[in-house]
């Protein structure tokens, strides 16, 4: 009998080798519960709220700024300083905020898309406007651009509507979009 050369029986064997065997009939299969990926949180799938005051890291949320992030003022019916711009939609609200770096480069808190829920907990159908750009001095807006101690610091001047509740902050370009809440302080 002649023996098979060592190449052929180590190709056979990788080829059967991968094969599957199914369970017998009948047979209950165990499959074990992935893993989920340590880029989500709880926090993830629900809006994360900010107060004013409080600091919240943000950076064990799916698709927001790696910062931590401080409220540090809201102010209704707010001026324009620049004087450029009137309220289209009821006011100015003007959003103090502090972000303090994590992992990432850019702070895009401003770039957001602003939204507003009325008193009685519905979402206004008129979209907060950012108008920082054309009322705010350079300075005083928020920015991208974290400084040489790695904070930022500045305002988003809104025109939203009046009887606010909440304003929601939402990253579009998130899958599934992420949305945080600033809660307005009592009246």
């Amino acid at each position: 009998m002649r023996a098979l050369p060592v190449g052929i029986v180590v190709a056979v064997l990788a080829l059967f080798g991968g094969c599957a065997v199914a369970p017998p009939p009948g047979a209950v299969v165990d499959t074990p519960t992935p893993t989920p990926s340590p880029s989500l949180s709880p926090l993830s799938e629900k809006p994360v709220v900010l107060t004013v005051g409080k600091t919240v890291d943000l950076s064990t949320t799916r698709g927001l700024a790696k910062a931590e992030v401080t409220i540090v003022q809201i102010k209704e019916q707010a001026a324009c300083p620049s004087g450029e711009e009137t309220p289209q939609l009821g006011q100015f609200v003007a959003v103090t905020v502090t972000g303090r770096q994590g992992d990432d480069a850019d702070f895009d808190f401003a770039t957001y898309d602003w939204r507003v829920v009325a008193v009685d907990g519905t979402e206004s159908s008129a979209r907060a406007q950012v108008v920082s750009g054309r009322c705010l001095a350079a300075a005083d807006r928020l920015t991208k651009t974290y400084d040489v101690t790695g904070q930022v610091e500045g305002q988003v001047l809104l025109d939203a509507p009046q009887a606010l509740s909440r304003i929601l902050v939402v990253n579009t370009l998130a899958t599934p979009p992420v949305t945080i809440a600033i809660e307005l302080p009592p009246r």
